[in-house]
């Protein structure tokens, strides 16, 4: 998983644009599933939200559609498949209002969570972003 220390961030986005490009193919910040936000009135200083693939995650539960689903690697997925456990676009978005970390995102209609490609972690000119190994999720943690 990606964890970040936001003190050394720049504001540069490069980590938003390498994401919308390695899961979009295209230059697009909105889409990206990492985000820097901006401390206003503080110049200078950011706050950079990415899933924290939490061992009992908020925005799983919160899915009324169970799109979003934890795999046994502790691994945030969203499910896209032909036995209706896809994002439905409720609109209610309920999945970002439950993240305790800002780090679930909504995108015309689609939830976005990290996807752990690193991505991100080959641009950061600052080493703002690191992986860190995670605990393998015990199978009574994970929704099933």
């Amino acid at each position: 998983m990606i964890k970040a220390d936001s003190k050394l961030c720049v504001g540069c986005r490069a980590c938003e644009l390498a994401c919308s490009i390695e899961n979009f193919s295209v230059h697009n910040p909105k889409k990206s599933r990492i985000r820097i936000e901006e401390q206003f009135p503080n110049p200078g200083r950011y706050v950079v939200h990415v899933c924290q693939q939490c061992m009992k995650p908020k925005c799983v539960a919160a899915c009324p559609y169970g799109a979003l689903t934890q795999e046994k690697t502790g691994r945030i997925v969203l499910i896209d498949d032909d036995d209706g456990k896809t994002c439905l676009k409720c609109e209610k978005k309920q999945c970002t209002l439950a993240c305790p970390y800002g780090a679930a995102f909504y995108y015309k209609g689609t939830a976005l969570v990290c996807t752990d490609c690193g991505a991100c972690l080959k641009v950061c000119p600052r080493g703002v972003l690191t992986q860190v190994k995670r605990a393998v999720v015990s199978a009574v943690e994970v929704k099933e």
